[in-house]
């Protein structure tokens, strides 16, 4: 086994079970708050709700260390092709997702970070932010278009990969596991796939209004919008536990995913 296989592959695995503990707490505060007075909902929710418990300093420090292990693997995945995506416009695409899911969790270890007060503007607000700093280079609308891009291709993969069944090929389970996965896959891969749809309509809206971005909408955000539709909370309510489900999905992932980093060093 090789030195970057040693070290990924923990790195990996441990970064998929982190994403599916934010995941697991993300899914359980947004059906508290739908039925509460709770507004704390959303990744930085989820990770705000494990600060608070004992020893919640320890916990996010653990979460710290899967969160740059997951982004690790993103980075990997994106910028050696590991998948085999390969150069096409789909393939192309589909990397572009990783690489942004990579950045999404880093800063999810910076807002962790912050609030440890390792790095300044854990007080409650966060700061300026790494969009914020794009913006300042870009501009507002082209940050904006970037994300809606971004949001709607990641959709568009959840759920071609939920319906094509293209997570089989990522999986090395048993036989007898393969049931689960099917089922845990299939539904949760969906439900994030919705999540991500409902973001992309946000940033699209917010870029044909040309508002200024501030915060790119989160988790927190989507479910927002549903929230104030009709049915709100049972619509809110169903997806979370779709949400949940995606949670065990990454967590399957810890255990079989391949985590093929050979490909990595042709």
């Amino acid at each position: 086994m090789t030195l970057s296989k040693r070290v990924v592959e923990p790195l990996a695995r441990a970064g998929y079970f982190a994403r599916g503990v934010v995941y697991l707490i993300v899914g359980v505060l947004a059906i508290a708050a739908t039925w509460t007075a709770s507004d704390q909902q959303g990744a930085k929710g989820a990770l705000e709700a494990i600060l608070s418990q004992p020893f919640g300093a320890v916990l996010i420090w653990v979460m710290i260390a899967g969160l740059l292990g997951y982004t690790t693997w993103r980075l990997v995945q994106s910028v050696f092709d590991t998948d085999d995506h390969g150069w096409k416009l789909v393939g192309i695409g589909v990397r572009f997702g990783l690489l942004t899911s990579g950045i999404t969790y880093f800063s999810l270890a910076i807002f962790c970070l912050a609030k440890l007060g390792v790095l300044p503007g854990g007080g409650g607000e966060d700061g300026a932010t790494w969009t914020d700093h794009a913006v300042d280079i870009l501009g507002a609308q082209p940050v904006i278009a970037i994300f809606g891009v971004a949001f709607t291709i990641v959709a568009a993969a959840h759920f071609w990969k939920a319906f094509k069944r293209k997570y089989e090929d990522h999986f090395d389970a048993p036989g007898s596991a393969m049931t689960l996965v099917h089922t845990v896959s299939i539904i949760g891969l969906t439900a994030r796939g919705i999540v991500f749809g409902i973001l992309a309509f946000l940033m699209w809206r917010r870029f044909l209004a040309s508002d200024a971005p501030g915060e790119k909408p989160g988790t927190k955000e989507a479910l927002q919008l549903l929230q104030d539709m009709t049915a709100g909370p049972w619509i809110i309510s169903t997806l979370a536990v779709g949400i949940i489900i995606f949670a065990f999905y990454s967590m399957l992932e810890a255990r079989w995913r391949y985590i093929n980093v050979e490909d990595a060093q042709d």
